[in-house]
């Protein structure tokens, strides 16, 4: 029990003066025999005890009522133990930084493994909440929350108790990881404008590694204001700051840890490169715990589940692995269960399986004939798709020029054009904007091919058309020519397209187109012939790729369709070609992480639904260029869907899904030692060059007790006074 004015406890002495007039005013009668009164006389003496008894009670309550009096006088009050820091009477500006990340819904389980009401987050803001109650009135506030990006909940310092308790309420768990650096250069702005002589930023923390883990020097050492930090998984109070000694190297270093068991990383892979029938799913698992974890492993998928059984030693991570069939899946979408536990962010976690979109490819047959072998696709289908097309990655529909559609680009991939030297106009606009919005065009050459018939494709070519050169003359006595080695820092080109002793280079030409020497922008040869002249011609044409073949893709001016490499070059180009068009955005992604959705052309309505169960609809012009549908508020984890409509008629065309999960390096529960780091900013106090916040800091401390919340008792005492006076005043009455 300590007192605010001690001094005034001697007013307890003034409880004597009632006694001694008592004393002093007591009077005994004479006494005088008289028989005949004898009678009165028994019956007076019941009535002064009961009289005497009254005077002692009214006696007893004037010496509390100045007692009291002077007790409430001196405001005694007593500091309860508590890891808050204590209001100090000087005015101060006091901001509070909450973390409201994804850790800070840990629960710790009783001993009987029932959870307590309260999670990190809610024991932060319970404690937040009795701070603010206890500031003076010349204190104001303000808050601020860690979830990434960090933000101000309050807005500037304020001195409404009121208002800053109903932002305090306000604050919700997230998701998101934490931003700490972020949180206190918010508490930094906040103070900077500040006029109250003493500045003060307290963190409410479950103190998790990856907070804490970028606390550079730098940050602490430039901040102005006196640091508190607040761990809230942990009752009573904080071990002290100790002086660090000279030479010293501190340092932020795990030392405890929250426990826990979560699921941490999930990796889907197909049984064969090539097929897309079945696949492995590998669980890993971390037990954060002192005790070995023994549970059954969850894999749900539809209505179909799948039960492992795992055993994790104390403080390791174990894989469990479950063989998918995923051809007998009606949807590529699962989750992953663990049984309950303190922290349920991490113990469910969904996935979308790898199964391959085939590449769309839409080839137009520009000398289609009767013959097969004759036909100008004849050998690139066969290289495309195979004997067993169930296995094959890649679906080809071949048509003429002249049935080309826009809804049929709309559903391809990479289009071809096959010795294609005329289109309507309409229709080369279409391709266009096919491959401006990311798809790929590849063009091969043949004797349809000429400076005249090609003058309408000139915004498609890399380069004009100068003629069709026989292979010949260039080359001495010889008729023909071969692929000079190509550009082997292009992505283009694997390992066995880069060996100049492989097929691809022993194959012959005999005849070419032969470009202008002055290509248009945005191009790059690829390969060479080896008379110098372009073989194969790149160019970009907005999110879109095109690529020149001058030769072609049949037997008409080359043996290269008999080559072994034949087969592989023309799969690495349609996939080359094809992956501006599959860009369409992340299968997985972290809560809060921004995301861009690529969107076919002539996108008109895109419908998002969230796991939470809303859905939202962002309405698109459809005859404007696409563009990518950004999102930055992927708030919950669990399984997003995309509905994609084109067209003025809003037709859905396709659906898509995301992955969202929490960021694992949030949910790493292993603490920093809370010890340490109170000497580091205890260290970084005394480095600080604002001699005002040293010297106001040290005259604080002598007034104010740290780690304690002080409760007053002088309030009651006086409601005390009013009743010893009511009291008194029904004994006088009575007498």
């Amino acid at each position: 029990m300590s007192f605010e004015n001690p001094w005034l406890l001697v007013g307890t002495l003034l409880v004597a003066l009632p006694l001694m007039l008592h004393l002093r005013q007591r009077r005994r009668a004479p006494e005088v025999p008289f028989s005949a009164i004898f009678y009165l006389l028994l019956s007076d003496k019941r009535i002064a005890q009961r009289h005497r008894l009254r005077q002692i009670l009214v006696l007893l309550l004037r010496m509390l009522l100045l007692a009291a009096l002077a007790v409430a006088l001196a405001k005694p009050y007593r500091v309860a133990p508590s890891d808050l820091p204590l209001p100090a009477q000087t005015p101060t500006s006091v901001v509070l930084v909450v973390d409201n990340s994804a850790s800070m819904q840990w629960r710790p389980l009783t001993d009987d493994g029932r959870r307590p009401r309260l999670s990190s987050l809610e024991r932060a803001l319970k404690r937040a909440d009795t701070l603010i109650a206890g500031l003076p009135r010349t204190h104001n506030v303000a808050l601020v929350t860690t979830a990434a990006p960090a933000r101000t909940s309050l807005g500037p310092l304020t001195f409404d108790r009121r208002r800053a308790r109903a932002a305090l309420a306000g604050i919700e768990p997230t998701e998101r990881g934490t931003d700490l650096a972020g949180a206190l250069g918010l508490a930094d702005q906040l103070l900077a404008g500040s006029m109250l002589p003493r500045r003060q930023i307290i963190v409410f923390t479950d103190l998790t590694a990856s907070g804490w883990s970028e606390f550079s020097p730098a940050l602490r050492t430039a901040r102005s204001a006196e640091m508190h930090v607040i761990d809230v998984t942990r009752d009573g109070e904080a071990s002290p700051a100790e002086e660090p000694t000279e030479g010293e190297q501190l340092s932020l270093t795990p030392t405890a840890f929250l426990p826990n068991t979560g699921i941490v990383a999930l990796e889907f892979a197909h049984h064969h490169p090539d097929s897309t029938l079945g696949g492995a799913l590998h669980v890993t698992v971390r037990n954060q715990r002192a005790t070995e974890w023994s549970d059954v492993v969850t894999v749900k998928i539809g209505s179909r589940r799948v039960k492992e059984q795992l055993t994790i030693p104390p403080f390791e991570e174990r894989t469990k692995i479950f063989h998918l069939d995923t051809a007998r899946l009606d949807l590529p979408l699962g989750e992953v269960i663990l049984p309950d536990d303190e922290l349920q962010l991490d113990n469910q976690r969904h996935f979308i399986l790898g199964a391959r979109r085939r590449t769309r490819v839409l080839a137009l047959n520009g000398a289609p004939s009767s013959i097969p072998y004759m036909d100008e696709t004849f050998f690139l289908e066969r290289a495309l798709i195979p004997e067993r097309d169930d296995e094959s990655d890649l679906a080809l529909v071949t048509m003429r020029p002249e049935e080309l559609t826009s809804a049929q680009l709309d559903h391809s991939d990479v289009l071809v054009l096959a010795n294609v030297a005329q289109l309507e106009p309409d229709q080369v606009a279409e391709i266009e904007r096919f491959v401006r919005a990311g798809g790929g065009l590849f063009i091969t050459s043949g004797d349809n091919m000429t400076p005249d018939t090609t003058r309408d494709l000139r915004p498609l070519l890399p380069a004009p058309v100068r003629e069709i050169r026989a292979a010949g003359p260039a080359v001495a006595s010889d008729d023909f020519t071969h692929l000079a080695l190509p550009d082997t820092t292009h992505e283009l080109f694997s390992d066995f397209l880069r060996d100049e002793r492989g097929s691809l280079y022993n194959a012959r030409v005999e005849r070419y187109l032969l470009l202008e020497a002055t290509p248009t922008k945005g191009t790059q040869i690829l390969m060479r012939y080896r008379d110098g002249a372009p073989a194969l011609i790149e160019k970009r044409l907005g999110e879109g790729r095109v690529l020149w073949l001058t030769t072609t893709v049949d037997r008409d001016w080359t043996d290269l369709p008999i080559r072994t490499a034949y087969l592989p070059l023309m799969r690495r180009v349609m996939s080359y070609l094809a992956a501006g068009s599959r860009a369409t955005g992340p299968r997985e992604a972290r809560v809060g992480e921004r995301v861009a959705l690529a969107l076919p052309p002539r996108t008109s309505l895109v419908e998002v639904s969230s796991p939470d169960g809303t859905t939202r609809n962002f309405v698109r012009d459809h005859d404007a260029p696409p563009s990518p549908l950004v999102l930055s508020d992927l708030e919950h984890s669990g399984i997003y869907t995309f509905d994609i409509h084109v067209g003025e008629q809003r037709e859905r065309v396709e659906r898509r899904y995301m992955a969202v999960s929490p960021d694992a390096r949030d949910l790493d529960l292993v603490q920093m030692d809370l010890s340490t780091l109170q000497t580091i900013l205890h260290a970084a106090a005394h480095e600080r060059e604002h001699d005002n916040f040293t010297a106001t800091l040290a005259d604080e401390t002598a007034a104010s007790e740290a780690g304690g919340t002080r409760r007053r008792f002088w309030p009651p005492v006086l409601l005390s006074i009013f009743g010893l006076l009511l009291l008194e005043t029904w004994l006088i009455v009575r007498a």
